[in-house]
């Protein structure tokens, strides 16, 4: 059997391993570990003292083991080792980062950073190091050692997502979908619906010209650039629209129940729009039979609506196609500001729900609180979604891979939330030329 340099053997039973002084609980699997050293050889023998007592490799050992047990020969009877105080400078800062990424007192994001640099200087000294190398080395599977050097990378590459994340696992589910949505993104832009001819940026529902961006960020009660909204009718737009699909709808349709009639909302303060039932199901049955026109196959919609139509809302989106989570992201209004239908037999309602809506399987950045509280903002329009609530729900689906439609967008404040979180393209419907 290969193997990289000089070693002794000793046998596998006479090693001790100090149980009690080991933060590793658990061996995992190893039947691939067991199978490369089959085939290949233990190309980093374990490390023992004179004494026989294990410092690193107690993978290597339970595989040589196991390898022992299945041949029932003599080839595994006796390990390749070497001793503690015969190592160089690479073997013991391997021993170090191994036993290292095991200890808990150990920040998992220092683990990861070490772990790729102590990759990285391998290859640059030895044009034929692997990552079963460096994986052997630390005593990882080639899965484990996969993970964190994707880890390390996007730490190195200063993810701002990585680096808050709560632990290793955290940050890999945050690369993974990553991943995914590059990927879909990819696979998107091969689908596109194009018409005859050239289309002109309006047709594409793009800006004529690039947005102007505020580089503080969203401001509240403040106008996204206006070549970011188009004053069209949302259902009379997709009559005509030929252009790029989009990845993200924030829909936020009146929510048939009359609010442009209501006192208590103060209309006349802020304009007039229609909320009667016919206009709020007429834009849900416009936005699911152009759904091919304006979403790829593959996307995200945070739909808003009343609770008075849930049942028949979720049951007309779930039949035409769409995966709804019946489970709604809720608005909580701290400031207490909110429609009271009837004072004398019911409370104050003072939260506001929204569908969490996908065609595909668009992974979603992290998981966020379904239920966000904060004040009302309504400084722009009578139904205007606070900006911070936004921006806590939108860091599930907003990046730098996104485009977003707003088929009514009011105020604007959906359209500032993405630009905010770096959206690669906006757009925004408004049909009142007051906003």
């Amino acid at each position: 059997m290969p193997v990289s340099y000089e070693f002794h053997k000793v046998p596998h039973k006479k090693i001790n391993v100090d149980r009690e002084n080991r933060q590793r609980s658990k061996i995992g699997k190893i039947g691939d570990l067991a199978d490369s050293i089959k085939r290949l050889g233990l190309l980093h023998p374990i490390v023992i003292t004179r004494e026989n007592r294990l410092v690193s490799g107690e993978r290597r050992l339970a595989a040589w083991a196991q390898l022992d047990k299945e041949t029932k020969g003599t080839s595994y009877k006796e390990i390749p080792v070497h001793y503690l105080d015969e190592l160089d400078e690479h073997e013991l800062r391997a021993i170090e980062l191994e036993e290292n990424v095991k200890r808990s007192d150990v920040d998992w994001k220092d683990s990861a950073l070490a772990i790729l640099r102590y990759h990285d200087r391998r290859v640059e000294e030895d044009e034929d190091w692997t990552h079963t190398r460096t994986a052997e080395a630390l005593g990882f599977s080639k899965a484990a050692l996969s993970h964190w050097l994707q880890i390390g990378r996007e730490i190195e590459g200063g993810d701002k997502r990585i680096l808050e994340a709560a632990n290793p696992n955290q940050a890999l589910n945050i690369i993974q979908r990553k991943q995914q949505r590059a990927v879909d993104t990819e696979l998107s832009q091969m689908d596109i619906i194009t018409g005859p001819g050239t289309l002109t940026p309006e047709d594409e529902g793009r800006p004529t010209t690039p947005p102007e961006t505020d580089d503080t960020g969203p401001k509240n009660g403040g106008k996204p650039a206006s070549k970011s909204i188009l004053k069209r009718d949302f259902v009379k737009w997709l009559k005509t629209y030929k252009g790029r699909r989009f990845n993200f709808l924030h829909c936020d349709f009146p929510f048939g129940i009359g609010l442009h009639k209501s006192k208590q909302g103060h209309s006349a303060d802020w304009g007039e729009y229609q909320d009667d039932p016919d206009t709020y199901w007429n834009l849900c049955r416009a936005l699911i039979d152009n759904r091919e026109k304006i979403l790829f196959p593959s996307a995200h919609i945070l739909f808003w609506f009343s609770m008075t139509y849930y049942a028949k809302t979720i049951g007309m989106f779930t039949q035409a196609g769409f995966e709804v989570n019946p489970f709604p992201l809720v608005w909580h209004k701290t400031d207490n500001k909110g429609i009271l239908p009837d004072a004398q037999r019911g409370p104050r309602r003072i939260y506001e729900t929204a569908f969490l809506m996908y065609t595909g399987d668009r992974k979603i950045i992290k998981p966020v609180a379904n239920c966000y509280g904060c004040a009302t903002d309504k400084k722009l329009h009578l139904s205007e979604k606070s900006e911070e609530m936004l921006c806590h729900f939108f860091t599930m689906f907003v990046d730098e891979q996104t485009e977003m439609l707003d088929p009514t967008c009011g105020s604007g404040s959906a359209l500032r939330a993405a630009e905010a979180l770096g959206a690669e393209r906006v757009i925004g419907l408004e049909i009142d030329e007051e906003t």
